[in-house]
């Protein structure tokens, strides 16, 4: 995370850093992003960016915690009221949000597809490591109130459900990937699609619960 330095500096100057610092990673994803270029650029010291910074992962990891800061003001007024509206409704809102912020901000979109291109990367690793445990909890939280509301059954293993939907997700992204070569940059109809296919998995499962032949 950055040092008590760019905290303090103006807003103004820590956006023109950050901005320029997604130009880079977008244009040349993390190993080929040059330190030397991105402080041209800001038109800063290469010493500051240090005083700054630890190295340039420090900052690629910076960006991503603010990626996901940005991505809340794009949430729905659906995804606000979790009382109002059932469960997998407010699933697919997060989803929804989602590409409806990587269509605002194509350059942060261009770095979440350049990490699913290199999911061996120590980065996209360390990464995942990172968010896994989170969006665990929050996934908790709306089975919890989706439970209480009588949505789904009780007895059921929350924090088991949790856990799988973290990697149903980030599954179904990899195999987006796999399929067109996008995914944060995919139009939104197409990604959409997937999305509901999961979740009409988690919502019905696999059981032919309607008595329904071949006829």
């Amino acid at each position: 995370m950055p040092k008590e330095t760019f905290l303090n500096l103006p807003p103004e100057k820590r956006e023109l850093i950050e901005n320029v610092a997604v130009h880079e990673f977008a244009e040349y994803g993390y190993d080929l992003a040059s330190v030397n270029r991105m402080v041209a650029a800001a038109g800063i010291a290469k010493g500051s960016f240090y005083q700054y910074f630890e190295d340039k992962k420090d900052l690629f990891m910076f960006l991503m915690d603010q990626i996901v800061q940005k991505k809340i003001a794009y949430l729905s007024p659906i995804a606000f009221e979790p009382q109002a509206h059932d469960f997998f409704t407010l699933l697919r809102e997060l989803f929804l949000s989602g590409l409806r912020f990587a269509a605002a901000n194509p350059e942060r979109a261009k770095i979440g597809d350049w990490l699913m291109k290199n999911t061996g990367h120590e980065i996209y690793i360390e990464l995942m490591k990172n968010s896994e445990g989170k969006s665990s909890d929050f996934y908790l939280a709306m089975l919890k109130n989706a439970e209480a509301k009588g949505e789904i059954r009780k007895g059921l293993n929350l924090p088991y459900i949790s856990d799988l939907l973290t990697e149903f997700s980030i599954s179904m992204v990899n195999v987006v990937y796999q399929k067109s070569g996008e995914a944060f940059l995919l139009d939104e109809e197409t990604m959409m699609k997937h999305v509901d296919a999961m979740i009409d998995l988690f919502k019905f499962g696999l059981i032919n619960q309607g008595g329904q032949n071949d006829d």
